[in-house]
């Protein structure tokens, strides 16, 4: 979709981790940034929680 005056497309990044034995979301991210590097920087995060439980 383009906005207003500038013409500019205004977009969002979904990202999705996906545990692959059980199939369940583990972490999911929604971004204006592009790349992996949120996705990956939250998930490592979400993971060192859960081992640490």
């Amino acid at each position: 979709m383009r906005s207003g005056r500038t013409g500019m497309i205004i977009g969002y990044n979904v990202q999705a981790s996906v545990d692959e034995q059980s199939g369940v979301v583990a972490h999911h991210t929604v971004t204006a940034e592009m790349g992996l590097q949120v996705l990956a920087h939250n998930l490592q995060r979400v993971l060192n929680l859960k081992g640490a439980e």
